[in-house]
């Protein structure tokens, strides 16, 4: 089932599909993720010694496309989780 779950209409709307459909819910595995600023290769420990480097990495992209990516991966996603 899609489901946009930055919009409460979209998920009231599933919520009460998967209730009509299935019941009670004993279990959610809740699965959002993008990433608008997008990251090259991720930091290892060893890269991290100079503290330039993980900045260049982690730095690209606005803080607008940051916070895009956080409402959706975090904030979006808890509250699909917490509607009934």
């Amino acid at each position: 089932m899609e489901c946009d779950i930055t919009s409460t209409e979209s998920v009231r709307r599933l919520v009460d599909r998967v209730k009509k459909e299935h019941g009670l819910v004993n279990l959610l595995v809740n699965n959002a993720g993008v990433s608008t600023n997008m990251l090259g290769r991720i930091p290892t420990p060893r890269d991290t010694a100079d503290i330039r480097h993980l900045q260049r990495a982690l730095l690209p992209g606005s803080r607008a496309d940051f916070g895009a990516a956080f409402e959706i991966n975090t904030t979006a996603a808890y509250y699909t989780t917490i509607h009934r």
